[in-house]
């Protein structure tokens, strides 16, 4: 009877583990944590920056190692005190990964932190999804935004599917940024982005 008893407190124990593993596995690698270098040792593996070209002595892009919620780094924009005020409608400034493809039937979340100094217009955490039903067509399937001012670690967070009918082609990307209107003087901070599949 105790052998018995013994192993039925195994099998409850053992359990939340495999789920517990079950649930790691469906996680999407996309260096979240922004520790892993790229190749060339500049810039964090799988992440590039992205904004408007004529605007680059006005904005910074760093690799921050000196503020991070875990780990060593992590990425922020700062747009500086001098920027130009102009009609720049929705401009904005941003990191995003690699295209990733689309697994069919598969519902996604994305969740990030962002830390906030001095933002009047919200900085941000969105999918970009592109390639249907034409090649050039894109739009944006998560849009969450942090808060003004200056705020510690929040998390922002979104899911998003791929619908039926849609081209296998299809893939979206992640992207963290901050508009450039009304932000002079602002800087954001972003870290622990994760990408996972909701059903295995």
């Amino acid at each position: 009877m105790l052998k018995k008893a013994g192993f039925i407190i195994c099998c409850l124990l053992i359990l939340p583990i495999a789920q517990y593993c079950s649930q790691k596995s469906s996680e999407i690698y996309v260096n979240g944590g922004f520790e892993a270098k790229s190749s060339d040792g500049d810039n964090p593996e799988g992440w590039r920056v992205s904004g408007l070209s004529e605007m680059a002595d006005y904005v910074e892009f760093r690799w921050d190692e000196e503020v991070a919620r875990s780990g060593q780094r992590s990425v922020s924009i700062h747009i500086k005190e001098d920027f130009p005020e102009q009609n720049l409608g929705d401009s904005i400034v941003y990191y995003e990964t690699k295209k990733f493809k689309y697994e069919k039937a598969k519902t996604y979340e994305v969740t990030g932190w962002i830390k906030t100094q001095n933002v009047k217009n919200p900085a941000f955490l969105e999918v970009q999804c592109k390639g249907w039903p034409k090649a050039n067509e894109a739009w944006k399937v998560v849009k969450t935004y942090s808060s003004t001012g200056s705020k510690d670690w929040a998390q922002l967070m979104g899911s998003f599917a791929r619908y039926k009918g849609r081209k296998d082609q299809a893939y979206f990307q992640i992207r963290v940024g901050i508009p450039l209107s009304k932000n002079e003087g602002s800087e954001v901070w972003f870290d622990d982005i994760q990408l996972r599949i909701l059903d295995d």
